[in-house]
């Protein structure tokens, strides 16, 4: 696939196909193999380009797998019957976890972006890797920082229009 993408075409169906990842970020039924996918580290022999949209759907997916476990269907106006069901049958502290582990997934891979050398990549992985921390435990003085349930609400709630 590399090689093929220097002739653009193949980068072009691969910049496409992670723009519509983001985009219906809502269809996407395996989250955290998508995300791995799209972290994989071949893809900095793509064109800058596509590693933008790459970072840009990873954060589109994040952030709709946070709002849809963490905020309330209706204060986010939509939500299918089914998945619902599949919500309520988790706990607050099952559904931070499932947010939190996909944040120290990415968190573990985005660092490879920042030596692009295109701005427009580092730019973007700053910008996810800024709001993926709130959602991972911080150490405090030696002692780890839990993640309220509360707070990622909220945060998620704000990020909902992306």
């Amino acid at each position: 696939v590399i090689e093929m993408s220097k002739s653009g075409s193949i980068s072009q169906v691969l910049e496409a196909t992670a723009w519509i990842t983001g985009e219906y970020a809502a269809y996407v039924e395996h989250p955290k193999e998508t995300v791995e996918a799209l972290l994989q580290p071949g893809i900095l022999k793509l064109p800058c380009a596509v590693q933008a949209m790459y970072v840009q759907a990873i954060l589109k997916v994040f952030v709709h797998v946070g709002s849809n476990l963490l905020v309330s269907p209706e204060a986010e106006g939509e939500a299918e019957e089914l998945e619902e069901d599949q919500e309520d049958k988790m706990t607050d502290e099952e559904k931070t976890a499932v947010v939190t582990e996909l944040a120290q997934l990415i968190l573990t891979h985005i660092g490879q972006y920042a030596n692009s050398p295109d701005p427009e990549v580092v730019e973007r992985a700053c910008q996810l890797k800024a709001v993926v921390r709130q959602c991972v435990p911080q150490e405090e003085e030696g002692e780890e920082m839990s993640v309220n349930a509360e707070d990622l609400r909220r945060l998620f709630a704000s990020l909902g229009a992306i």
